[in-house]
């Protein structure tokens, strides 16, 4: 791949958020890592990291921060995923999740036409580069139980009790 990617990181109610861009749309985002951990990611991905602002990373800090203020419901941020096919269906799936909507695994297993697949969901979800603008975070586990959540289970409590789902 090699393609030119852009990044930066801010501030956040649930700690530092980077994201990151390449040919005008959303690559990646890390929530509560470091610059490096973030910079690795992105090279295991194909991607040469350049420095510098562009216009979708104003917009995406924006969408996110007013997600994360409780006055933003949905983004249109364009992105791109980077995944297999089965994982871009899961991903896919989870974008069509209302706000303050929740789905179990099992649920997103049939959803996707997988109906004895929750754990290969959950594998899916645990991939996803591109948290909160795909809202993995809305996916629990069978009997209310919140599951995993890369970012932090706390993290993962913050989202859900900012959409009302807590």
């Amino acid at each position: 791949m090699n393609r030119t990617c852009f990044f930066r990181s801010f501030s956040s109610p649930i700690g530092r958020i980077y994201v990151a861009e390449a040919d005008g749309r959303l690559v990646a985002m890390g929530i509560r890592q470091s610059e490096s951990e973030f910079r690795e990611c992105l090279v295991r991905c194909g991607f040469r990291i350049s420095g510098g602002s562009t216009a979708l990373l104003d917009l995406a800090q924006r969408q996110i921060e007013e997600y994360l203020a409780g006055s933003r419901m949905e983004f249109d941020i364009p992105i791109e995923v980077l995944g297999t096919p089965f994982q871009k269906r899961v991903w896919e799936s989870l974008v069509e999740i209302p706000y303050g909507k929740i789905l179990t695994y099992g649920q997103v297993a049939a959803g996707v036409g997988c109906p004895r697949g929750a754990r290969a969901v959950g594998q899916a979800v645990g991939s996803n580069r591109i948290p909160i603008v795909i809202p993995c975070h809305r996916v629990i586990a069978s009997q209310g139980k919140l599951g995993g959540f890369g970012c932090g289970l706390e993290v993962k409590r913050f989202l859900l009790d900012l959409e009302g789902r807590g």
